[in-house]
């Protein structure tokens, strides 16, 4: 089980414990509010700051003494991991309230402001929100069916589930990205900096199913799909997956199933 298992959900998936979406971890909190105003108001510079980030983690041991202290800042307060469509699912119909509402970094890095590819999720009210300018103004609440049909229509375009704190463990949302539109990815596998972490599924090949294609070899931004010549097959690289589902849902075969990571690590382990 991973680390914020362990720390935040008790040996349980931790975004899928009902407490970590409590009101009560944030309730009359302006730190909480301040990190909701800076998540989706500040940092405007956005691709700039970007580049400024990746300067300096050029430098060898400021690179390293950066890369460490920005991932243990943001596992305080704002981290991500990825989680398949399934647990997406789970989580919309675990908590009272879905929005949808503009990505933060599609606004920075694109200047996109208008499509909702972001889901906020909580157990709080619209009252709470209308506190925050940037948040409630661009919001638009979802029911369970608009949102789980957004999120399908979401991964049909390519696009990665990740699940956010803010104020950690209170979690704040599920974003929709890709490589190029947003900057935890940009971080975490072009920068070396991990804000955003492997879920706690990886996906497996079935080598009688397999028809060699490829096409989740295109698909997989992580670069966890190797193909075997001698074989004519694809397999997945266990320590590069994160679990996304993005190979399960190209593959024609129906190759590709999800299995948990725990139990599939702990099997490698032995040989």
């Amino acid at each position: 089980m991973c680390e914020f298992c362990m720390k935040h959900g008790n040996g349980k998936k931790w975004y899928l414990e009902a407490k970590n979406y409590s009101t009560d971890l944030v309730k009359n909190s302006q730190r909480f509010k301040d990190l909701l105003n800076w998540l989706l108001s500040g940092a405007e510079a956005g691709g700039d700051a970007i580049e400024k980030f990746r300067k300096y983690l050029r430098l060898p041991v400021v690179g390293r003494a950066l890369s460490w202290m920005t991932t243990r800042k943001m596992k305080r307060d704002h981290f991500g991991q990825v989680i398949p469509l399934e647990d997406v699912k789970n989580v919309f119909e675990l908590v009272d309230v879905i929005y949808g509402f503009p990505c933060v970094c599609r606004r920075y890095l694109l200047g996109n402001d208008d499509e909702r590819y972001c889901f906020g999720v909580g157990n709080f009210g619209k009252e709470f929100l209308d506190d925050i300018p940037s948040f409630g103004g661009g919001a638009q609440e979802l029911t369970l069916q608009e949102a789980c049909e957004l999120a399908e229509g979401f991964e049909k375009k390519g696009l990665v589930h990740t699940i956010w704190t803010l104020d950690t463990p209170f979690i704040i949302g599920i974003c929709s990205c890709k490589p190029g539109e947003c900057m935890a990815m940009e971080m975490t596998l072009g920068m070396r900096t991990k804000v955003m972490f492997k879920g706690e599924y990886l996906f497996r090949i079935d080598p009688e199913k397999c028809v060699g294609c490829r096409k989740c070899m295109k698909t997989c931004y992580f670069g966890a799909m190797d193909y075997l010549e001698s074989e004519k097959r694809c397999q997945v690289n266990p320590y590069k997956c994160h679990g996304c589902g993005l190979c399960r849902r190209v593959c024609p075969a129906g190759a590709a199933h999800m299995v948990e990571r725990p139990a599939a690590m702990k099997a490698l382990s032995k040989f």
